[in-house]
């Protein structure tokens, strides 16, 4: 063989030099979101009144806070009737859409603002640090601006079956609207007698939020029906002292399993055995209030008729017939 015979040279068929090219390429992308991450972080943690779980006054009255990031008035500001584009189609979520007057961002800190219109419209094109500040300041808003837990129950459900639509093809779907709300109501949950000290409508209010949420978003937005063990939590709570002897408190756990009782049944038979158990506790509790047995019968009963009232029952009770 000739030795000055020219070498074949690399064989590149392997790839090698593409796959550090990609890698490069893909460093590079990382560097551009972590930048982009930290600026969008410092704009709107500079307005988010949450603070870190180690030192916030997460229930703080509300007309203790800056008239900015209070929405405890319950007052509603003047926007028109105009819907927001929230992506105009209908789903197995319902209508996938809220007005301005709804939705009412001038109430929310300004810095928060842009953020949440732009999750309503694609969560994709907020970082999740900003989406984990957005689930926040929604479900604190939920309890704290008495009324307003429908439309935060809403917004919830569009944003969460927007980011579910978006990474459904994802390999590692990382759902972090959905995952900050449902930790966001449980850390609530666990400073529930907190909650109640600073306002029993705040209580209420934070009950009424999981319901609704719960409801809305059953049939529909995937990964967040966990929200129930959270208000089976709450409504575990409603029949023991001291909230057995309010009838605001009463009354909200009879309306909340009227509504979706039988849904929670069917999602969980287990708690839903515990929670009757603990409503017979309290319905044959000496301390328990006339009234209030009155009221924990009428579940009970509605209960044992597989959630639907008898004609006969249902006249005794409402003096007329209950679907």
């Amino acid at each position: 063989m000739d030795q000055f015979e020219l070498s074949p040279g690399l064989d590149m068929e392997h790839g090698f030099i593409r796959h550090i090219q990609q890698h490069q390429y893909s460093r590079k992308q990382l560097d551009e979101e972590a930048a982009l991450n930290k600026e969008q972080t410092a704009r709107l943690t500079r307005g988010v009144t949450m603070q870190s779980k180690q030192t916030a006054s997460v229930y703080q009255p509300p007309g203790r806070r800056g008239p900015e990031s209070s929405a405890a008035t319950g007052q509603r500001s003047d926007a028109g009737g105009q819907r927001l584009n929230t992506g105009g189609q209908r789903s197995d979520t319902g209508d996938m859409s809220l007005s301005e007057e709804e939705v009412d961002i001038e109430r929310y800190v300004a810095e928060a603002r842009p953020y949440i219109l732009e999750a309503l419209q694609s969560p994709s094109n907020v970082s999740n640090t900003c989406l984990k500040s957005v689930a926040e300041v929604i479900v604190n808003r939920a309890w704290e601006d008495i009324g307003y837990y429908r439309t935060a129950a809403a917004m919830c459900q569009i944003i969460a079956q927007k980011e579910y639509e978006q990474q459904v093809h994802d390999v590692i779907p990382t759902h972090t609207f959905r995952r900050s709300v449902m930790e966001t109501c449980a850390d609530i949950f666990k400073n529930h007698t907190e909650l109640r000290e600073h306002g029993i409508n705040y209580w209420i209010e934070f009950i009424r939020f999981l319901s609704e949420i719960y409801s809305q978003i059953r049939s529909g937005t995937r990964g967040l029906r966990g929200i129930y063990d959270i208000l089976f939590g709450a409504l575990d709570v409603l029949t023991k002292p001291p909230c057995i002897a309010a009838f605001d408190e009463v009354e909200l756990l009879c309306s909340v399993l009227r509504d979706v009782g039988h849904s929670l049944e069917v999602d969980s038979l287990d708690q839903m055995n515990n929670l009757i158990a603990s409503l017979r506790d309290a319905f044959l509790e000496p301390q328990t209030e006339e009234w209030a047995r009155g009221m924990l019968l009428e579940i009970l009963e509605l209960r044992a008729s597989g959630w639907k009232l008898s004609p006969s029952v249902a006249e005794y009770y409402y003096g007329g017939s209950e679907s």
